[in-house]
């Protein structure tokens, strides 16, 4: 199997990750691995650790949201969901009756966020066939750590953006257009700063 992914990486986002409001300051993560093929295949891999937040399962349709918007993927998209239990031993998974899962997750999209997702269980010899890839999380330590951001983050951040340009005597960034947000935010500032005049 020699497949292997476009994106291999370790993101984490805050909280639920939802899209269009404030989310809690607690970070969550997981493994993404993305393959550019015909349809697209997202897997997202529980990392098996402590401290890792929101579980991938609770926070589906946001996190779908939010890689989608990240990587600016392409439908079709076909979207999984990996339980490895990697980090228990042997023994104690065969005590606990854990076994390594995978589900297909289906969604219902509005042009904005997935939402409604419906879970599938499938079976790792057929995902491992369709992506011609090993999903084990061999190496997984090593991989390159991203922090991705909602839209409502982003939004934030040029708001931020606009309102630092204003109080430091003008645009300063050189490659317009700027968004909406940003130009909300220098208007705002310099309205403020009008105001103390």
């Amino acid at each position: 199997m020699t497949n292997n992914p476009t994106i291999d990486r370790i993101i984490s986002w805050h909280g639920f990750g939802y899209p269009d409001k404030p989310n809690k300051p607690l970070d969550s993560k997981c493994r993404l691995r993305i393959w550019q093929q015909d349809p697209v295949i997202v897997l997202f891999s529980d990392l098996n650790e402590e401290d890792t937040g929101t579980s991938i399962t609770n926070c589906s349709e946001n996190l779908a949201t939010l890689v989608q918007f990240h990587f600016q993927l392409l439908k079709p998209i076909r979207w999984f969901e990996h339980y490895p239990f990697h980090n228990i031993p042997e023994q104690k998974k065969k005590q606990l009756m854990f076994s390594e899962s995978i589900s297909e997750i289906f969604y219902h999209h509005d042009q904005k966020r997935y939402h409604s997702p419906q879970w599938k269980h499938f079976e790792k010899e057929n995902l491992e066939t369709l992506v011609n890839c090993s999903i084990s999380m061999n190496g997984y330590r090593n991989l390159k750590k991203i922090k991705l951001k909602t839209a409502y983050e982003h939004e934030q951040d040029e708001f931020a953006r606009g309102c630092s340009d204003a109080v430091n005597d003008g645009i300063t960034r050189d490659y317009p257009p700027h968004s909406p947000a940003y130009l909300n935010g220098f208007r705002y500032a310099m309205n403020q700063l009008s105001q103390l005049n």
